[in-house]
């Protein structure tokens, strides 16, 4: 139960990073993306008069490279204009927790501070492929300001994003965040699927759900994979050793029967202590995964910016098969010696 709880832990909380970074942020706002070399003015104009957007924000973004649990993983970060950078952080969740957001038209970044954290940066330090080639963040860029919230993003200046951009839209924007109005995501959603895909391309929580559940299936399947594998073991192991200590009780088993307690009365005793010790093993194993889980967080993830989720149902789920199959295995076994028992020839010793 310990290494098969904290293992199911560990991977939800790479799932659930993995969520939190690439579909949370669409319960939020839908990503129009043009697949040309900007997005034309009525298909813009058509956007804008639709009921049910609240507002459209020019974006540009990039990625920021982290250290994940099991690998690097990259963090979005949203050139927005300055004038909607404060309104996007309030719709997706994020405030400024110490210093600033760029001005515009600044080389400068606000970053979450998981990034930060992660990166071993802080305010006034600089990031960007031009400081570590390995980065997936072209340029240099200084940290301005540190964000907290549900959603690990970075904010940027768009003014600065396109004036070094390669690729020249002219008055065309290249992407928009749409926010919808308040209970009209859905709809929304449905009239943006309605745009022409030859000229743009529409990223929503549909999407970006369908995307993580294709991903997370296989990390599912491995799990399960690993976690049959333990329980088979462990659940043979423990249930001989199980098996052993009550095969090593028989004159015991004996004495009861000669009391007048029936076969059937025999195995219920024997399946009441199996239970109760199943359930204590489960029970502590899972309090020691939580230990386990504390320690890792607190002074091995969490110093490098990787958040670890509490024990939920996804650990118990994973684990509950150990007990099962160990109750399973030894009741097999010893209730058959049980029911077939010759309580006289235990006595005599010839049993």
């Amino acid at each position: 139960m310990l290494v098969v709880g904290t293992v199911a832990t560990l991977t939800g909380s790479v799932l659930m990073s993995v969520y939190r970074a690439n579909v949370k942020p669409y319960e939020a706002y839908s990503l129009v993306v043009s697949k040309q070399a900007g997005i034309p003015k009525q298909i813009t104009n058509e956007i804008v008069a639709c009921e049910h957007v609240e507002e459209m924000v020019p974006v540009l973004d990039s990625k920021v490279k982290v250290k994940g649990l099991f690998g690097t993983e990259g963090r979005t970060i949203l050139a927005v204009p300055e004038d909607r950078a404060d309104f996007c952080l309030a719709r997706i969740g994020l405030r400024v927790k110490k210093g600033r957001l760029p001005y515009a038209g600044e080389d400068g970044i606000a970053i979450h501070e998981e990034i930060a954290t992660a990166k071993g940066i802080s305010i006034g330090d600089l990031v960007g492929r031009e400081v570590n080639p390995d980065d997936y963040l072209w340029g240099m860029f200084q940290v301005t300001g540190i964000l907290t919230g549900d959603v690990p993003y970075g904010i940027a200046s768009l003014e600065y994003f396109k004036a070094q951009w390669a690729l020249d839209t002219g008055e065309l924007d290249f992407a928009y965040l749409v926010f919808p109005r308040e209970g009209y995501r859905d709809e929304l959603n449905s009239y943006l699927a309605m745009l022409p895909g030859n000229q743009v391309l529409v990223r929503n929580l549909g999407t970006a759900e369908r995307q993580f559940r294709s991903e997370s299936q296989n990390m599912d399947l491995l799990l399960w994979l690993v976690n049959f594998l333990v329980v088979a073991i462990i659940s043979c192991a423990m249930g001989l050793l199980n098996t052993v200590h009550l095969l090593g009780r028989m004159k015991e088993y004996g004495l009861l029967a000669a009391i007048g307690l029936t076969p059937t009365q025999l195995v219920r005793r024997a399946f009441d202590e199996v239970l109760i010790l199943a359930f204590a093993g489960y029970v502590l194993g899972i309090v020691a995964s939580k230990g386990v889980l504390i320690y890792i967080a607190k002074w091995i993830l969490g110093p490098r910016g990787i958040p670890v989720s509490p024990m939920g149902l996804r650990a118990l789920m994973f684990s509950l098969p150990i007990p099962v199959m160990l109750s399973v295995f030894s009741f097999a076994t010893i209730g058959r010696h049980l029911l077939r028992l010759d309580f006289i020839s235990i006595m005599e010793g010839r049993d």
